[in-house]
């Protein structure tokens, strides 16, 4: 004999919009500004409002016949006597100033935990409404569970991130971070044993939510580079509101040993300069050491939208307790007063490569002459990204514009080939002479 299925209630879908009483005699499901009850006894639906409430999520008491439910003015409405009575008891708890993303009960029915946009867990004592708050957890907070035994709660977060809350000493426990949309941590991966090493916080900043109709702007990070034995770090971040002054950092980051319990290696930051650059910084590089002095100590270069590309180096400077080292700019140089497209340095070093609309210039590093300049044969372009070849192949140079890939030959400074191709990303591979090229024919589709 099949089993008799019947509809009770047109639901959302969204699983934190329908719940079931403790025994199972009712369901609750929020849509819009009801809140509707099913009782399974009397097979009877009522449905509820509150003052407007356009209600996002909604949790049953696991022993009482109450339903909480969160709605969009940041609101937890408690209905109370919900297997008795035609007309509940209501009661608003208040304290978040977004929508409440997810609400639960503690198993033993005597806490309330809530989060939403604000990035913080709330628990309110379910007899006295008193609230304690966990601040600080560093995005918004999409779900809440709670473990069997209360000791534990886990909060889903919107950056990729699930936290561990012990329940009665009120700290994060643990957190089980994946890849974040909002980039201002670099995660370190460990491909060997397919574990995360440790994440560096470059931007070091708090969240902060929105008011209610403003865009929140953060920081974000638009490059990392490593020097070729992975010695340093160089990162840049960047903030614009479009109504204050751009915020520009180049970030030189140390990987040293750390005391902090145990000994730990670990990037440590090292130099910041603020502002390295009047505008966007479109390249950052560690020279490569191949055929390089290594007495002259590492160098680095930067490249900007404000025409200019500057050259970086380790310098050591007296201090009270002896000498210590830090970056610094040794040489500026431009081409013109056209923005920077784009900047690389040649497999050995010797070279930089500086791109400007049509123009791509090569100069010395060590001393910033210009060597020569390359001009691109299509009039309507403007150059994107460059690459150097790599081994066999470096004697070439690749340039990429909307519509075409060039490959120049450096030995006679000339191009060696061309072929129109809407190319999206180049990237060489350091131990062949091959570069792979990301081609995008539409929006959806990129072929390598």
């Amino acid at each position: 004999m099949k089993p008799k299925m019947s509809v009770l209630l047109d639901v959302s879908g969204n699983s934190k919009q329908t719940t079931i009483s403790g025994e199972g005699s009712l369901l609750a499901s929020v849509r819009g500004e009801n809140l509707h009850l099913w009782n399974f006894s009397s097979e009877k639906l009522n449905t509820f409002t509150f003052r407007n409430a356009k209600f996002t999520c909604a949790t049953f008491h696991p022993l009482e016949a109450c339903v909480a439910a969160g709605e969009g003015l940041g609101r937890i409405v408690l209905w109370r006597g919900l297997d008795q009575l035609e007309d509940p008891i209501t009661m608003v708890l208040h304290w978040h100033p977004h929508p409440v993303s997810d609400v639960v009960f503690s198993h033993d029915g005597s806490n309330i935990l809530s989060g939403g946009e604000e990035g913080v867990l709330v628990m309110w004592q379910y007899s006295t409404h008193h609230k304690e708050f966990l601040p600080r957890l560093g995005a918004p907070i999409n779900h809440l569970a709670i473990s069997p035994d209360d000791s534990l709660t886990a909060v889903s977060q919107k950056e990729n991130v699930i936290r561990l809350i012990n329940n009665i000493e009120w700290k994060v426990k643990r957190a089980i971070q994946g890849l974040r949309q909002l980039i201002i941590f670099i995660r370190f991966y460990l491909p060997q044993t397919d574990q995360h090493a440790f994440s560096l916080d470059v931007a070091r900043q708090n969240y902060v939510s929105r008011t209610k109709h403003e865009h929140m702007f953060y920081t974000q990070i638009d490059h990392v580079a490593f020097s070729d034995d992975g010695s340093w770090l160089a990162t840049v971040e960047r903030r614009d509101d479009k109504k204050t002054a751009l915020e520009l950092r180049l970030k030189f980051w140390e990987y040293k040993k750390v005391i902090n319990g145990n000994m730990t290696l670990i990037y440590v930051p090292n130099t910041c300069v603020d502002p390295p650059h009047d505008k966007k910084i479109v390249a950052v590089q560690f020279q490569p050491k191949q055929n390089t002095d290594d007495t002259t100590g590492p160098l680095a270069m930067t490249a900007g939208r404000d025409g200019k590309f500057k050259i970086w180096i380790l310098a050591e400077e007296a201090v009270i307790k002896g000498k210590k080292y830090s970056w610094s700019c040794r040489s500026v140089g431009y081409y013109g007063d056209k923005p920077c497209q784009d900047a690389t340095f040649s497999q050995d070093g010797s070279l930089l490569a500086v791109a400007y609309d049509q123009t791509i210039t090569l100069w010395t590093p060590e001393t910033n002459e210009l060597r020569k300049t390359l001009a691109l044969p299509y009039p309507d372009e403007e150059i994107k990204k460059i690459q150097f070849g790599t081994n066999s192949s470096s004697q070439y140079l690749v340039s990429i514009t909307n519509q075409y890939l060039t490959v120049w030959n450096l030995l006679s400074c000339s191009v060696w080939w061309s072929v129109e191709a809407p190319v999206a990303c180049l990237v060489p591979d350091p131990q062949s002479n091959l570069i792979c090229v990301f081609v995008a024919f539409n929006k959806n589709t990129t072929h390598l």
